[in-house]
């Protein structure tokens, strides 16, 4: 049997691609532990949801790790990177249909 790669960033990918032909706005919820270039007060219980619409990001990559894009907060761009362990949903804002995952990375608190 072949180590086959993970579903996961295909499942993301598709769901993306989804909501931007329904002409819906896709969010993702993240785990601080995996996200990097969000401020650390936008956290709630560890968690995070983000818009990745293409009026909200630049330069989004989805690939088979990490998430990664430039976005505004308060203004300032800032690049942020995700690692893919550390997404739990992704989903459209209007219908909220979408997928949810568990997550893959260390959730125990520092």
């Amino acid at each position: 049997m072949s180590s086959a790669s993970s579903i996961k960033p295909y499942l993301i990918r598709a769901v993306y691609e989804w909501c931007i032909d329904n002409g819906h706005c896709p969010y993702i919820s993240v785990l601080e532990e995996g996200c990097s270039g969000v401020s650390v007060e936008l956290f709630e219980n560890r968690k995070v949801t983000l818009n990745i619409s293409s009026q909200s990001v630049t330069d989004l990559l989805i690939d088979n790790e990490i998430i990664q894009f430039v976005t505004r907060f308060n203004g300032v761009p800032k690049k942020v990177s995700i690692m893919l362990g550390a997404v739990v949903a992704i989903f459209s804002r209007e219908s909220g249909q979408g997928l949810t995952f568990a997550p893959e990375i260390n959730i125990e608190p520092n």
